[in-house]
């Protein structure tokens, strides 16, 4: 089985680009305790997963209880198959290992706030500027 995960893997058409990803991270609690819709800022750029859009304010928002806004990182990926091409999120991992100092110091001020709280998990949001 674990050789079928790797053959689907390599054969996944991936691209990394130039284009900045936007980052913004946010704490959230797993119960719902406390967690109430924040504005996500992007400017022009659109979320790669699928986020509340609020027309009225013209904003993405999300329930959390903090967010963050990290910058950008200069890369992302996208798919690439058959004249398909779609930009998808980029790994936790891979997201760290971009960050300058000055978003890793905001990174670990933001989740300092959080570390005694049991129930809320961090995580990126990202978007880019892709259509």
């Amino acid at each position: 089985m674990i050789e079928n995960i790797r053959e689907i893997r390599d054969a996944i058409p991936l691209e990394i680009t130039a284009r900045p990803t936007h980052i913004i991270c946010c704490a959230y609690n797993k119960k719902g305790e406390g967690n109430s819709n924040k504005e996500l800022l992007f400017d022009e750029a659109k979320p790669l997963k699928g986020y509340v859009y609020d027309n009225e304010g013209h904003k993405y928002v999300y329930p959390c209880l903090a967010t963050v806004p990290l910058g950008t990182i200069p890369l992302s990926i996208r798919i690439v198959e058959h004249g398909y091409k779609q930009y998808i999120p980029i790994p936790d991992s891979i997201i760290e290992k971009f960050l300058d100092e000055k978003q890793k110091s905001d990174l670990e001020l933001f989740i300092a706030n959080f570390s005694k709280h049991k129930n809320v998990e961090i995580k990126f949001i990202q978007a880019t500027t892709a259509v």
